[in-house]
């Protein structure tokens, strides 16, 4: 990969004036106003701390500007305290006025007005900036964000219905090394705030976007589609954003630490302390592979090939053989974001039995701490069995480990019953046999069900099945291979009455299952779906009638 170091200067804008001068101006002014006529003691100045900028303050809120860019909407909230960050009032209930539908790939930002650069307190609107990539085929081309002075709070992705992505990771370029960066969505729901982020700190907090240049990685059909977003600063460039990581003072050279008695399979050694991690061994996988994560077609529950993890003093990443190993080769790869630039350090552990070893250990680059990113940890190895060869994998988060989106859970989950015949539901989140979860299970269709039911909410025939708790995503299992199947999904309500749902589409990530999730919010408040399947060799098709009871 390669990455521009320089400032980037965005498009024809209004020409900038250098902000000593603005402040010598603002200064000079001053002086003048206060000679020819004292302040009106009505209008109070709140400076904001930079000298150059300020706000009155008034009994009503004043008119703002309507904000640039493809599409834009605004709603008003009055913000009743100052916050540490714009962003940390844009929750989704805050902001979901101003999210319109964009049946297309692109970008879109939520930006909070008055600037973060004017007071906090006062009546605080949020926008939508939204723009098109030009060419969904090919993403070399980042889009160009123009905030125009507001507050970047959220950045997301938009995509068409018929290829709904699975999850999405952003990092931010560095002139020599891309760093992932910490979010959180806004809300659960793929089609409301699922697929936009907020930036989470290293303290917990919600913090604004920081200028720069980012790459959004998105893992949609089977595999993997970058594209690229820059965001200016005030001054409308946008910083090559070259600041060194940031040291950390409790590192210790995995050489020094304690290597006891390591389950066999992964794990990492941190402030000299070695830490397993849960992975199942396997072949080695693909960056999509490894993201995906998906045990299918066995019907039992999901094995993981993927530990994942936040451990920011990792300073080792090594795998513990069965007694008596010995490691004929080993190597560490990173899957993501890009690979290693140099080949990580093999520490030999000295109290190895001469010939043999129990474990391989790798020192970080630089012997500094593992970068948040994917890796994966390749041995072959010969022990009294014979040869063996096997890779680990980890998922390094930059943050703590949260519950993971709903389209990755159903297709962790739902992938057991990959190629076979039915309608998938349930849900394993935050864990599956957590407090809530629901049982995974296949729901065997028929187009004449032996004993039908009838929905308590409208009189169609069709095979009941009630739902605690329902997850929001539906699967449907049929053979690898065969084309996407045509769902139709009608909402069910009182007097007989129906509304068709319209539905997100994830087919072509899990061979033998695709995933069906509502567009938008029903236009009634319901707890009865009608779901008909149809295909080439039954246009009827057979329907699964699913009543819903609401968590808690």
């Amino acid at each position: 990969m390669s990455v521009e170091f320089e400032p980037v200067k965005l498009g024809p804008r209004r020409r900038r004036v250098d902000p000593v001068v603005i402040g010598a101006v603002v200064v000079l002014i001053g002086v003048v106003a206060a000679v020819v006529k004292p302040w009106d003691a009505s209008v109070v100045p709140a400076n904001n701390g930079l000298g150059v900028e300020f706000v009155e303050s008034s009994p009503a809120p004043s008119p703002l500007p309507p904000s640039a860019g493809p599409s834009s909407t605004a709603v008003p909230v009055r913000s009743t305290k100052s916050p540490e960050s714009t962003a940390s009032f844009g929750s989704w209930d805050k902001v979901r006025a101003v999210v319109r539908p964009h049946d297309a790939w692109g970008i879109r930002a939520i930006v909070g007005r008055p600037s973060a650069l004017l007071a906090a307190t006062g009546d605080l609107r949020f926008d939508e900036i939204w723009n098109r990539w030009p060419n969904a085929a090919s993403t070399a081309t980042p889009i160009d964000i123009e905030p125009n002075d507001q507050t970047v709070v959220a950045v997301g992705i938009t995509f068409p219905a018929s290829h709904t992505p699975i999850d999405a990771r952003i990092w931010l370029i560095h002139p020599d090394r891309l760093e992932w960066i910490d979010t959180q969505p806004l809300d659960s729901s793929p089609s409301g705030g699922g697929f936009l982020y907020r930036v989470t700190g290293a303290d917990g907090s919600i913090q604004n976007w920081a200028a720069g240049r980012y790459r959004i990685d998105v893992l949609v059909d089977g595999a993997i589609r970058r594209f690229g977003f820059t965001l200016p600063n005030r001054f409308e460039i946008v910083p090559d954003r070259a600041e060194p990581p940031p040291e950390q003072g409790d590192l210790i050279d995995p050489a020094g630490g304690a290597l006891p008695d390591l389950p066999i399979g992964l794990f990492v050694t941190a402030s000299g302390v070695s830490i397993p991690l849960s992975a199942d061994e396997g072949p080695p996988l693909t960056e999509a592979g490894s993201w995906l994560n998906v045990d299918p077609g066995t019907g039992r529950a999901p094995r993981s090939r993927v530990a994942t993890s936040f451990v920011p003093a990792a300073t080792g990443l090594g795998v513990t053989l069965p007694p008596g190993s010995v490691v004929q080769r080993s190597s560490v790869k990173r899957l993501a974001p890009e690979p290693l630039p140099v080949d990580p350090e093999l520490v030999r552990d000295d109290r190895a039995t001469p010939g043999s070893t129990a474990h391989v250990l790798y020192r970080a680059p630089g012997r500094g701490a593992w970068a948040a990113g994917v890796y994966q940890v390749s041995v072959a190895w010969t022990d009294s069995a014979g040869r063996h060869a096997g890779s680990w994998l980890v998922e390094l988060r930059p943050g703590p480990v949260r519950e993971l989106p709903s389209m990755l859970l159903a297709a962790r989950g739902f992938a057991r019953y990959a190629g076979s015949s039915g309608v998938v539901v349930g849900t394993a989140e935050p864990l599956e046999g957590g407090p809530r979860s629901v049982a995974i299970r296949l729901l065997r269709t028929s187009p004449e069900p032996a004993s039908p039911t009838i929905p308590r909410r409208d009189r169609v025939p069709c095979d009941g099945v009630r739902i605690d708790a329902f997850a929001g995503v539906i699967g449907l299992a049929g053979p690898p291979g065969a084309p996407p199947p045509n769902v139709m999904a009608r909402v069910l309500f009182e007097f007989s009455r129906s509304g068709e749902q319209p539905l997100l589409t994830a087919a072509g990530d899990v061979p033998g299952l695709t995933l069906f999730a509502p567009a938008g919010v029903p236009p009634l408040p319901s707890d009865a779906y009608q779901l008909r399947v149809d295909d080439t060799t039954n246009p009827i098709g057979p329907t699964v009638c699913l009543t819903v009871t609401p968590a808690g």
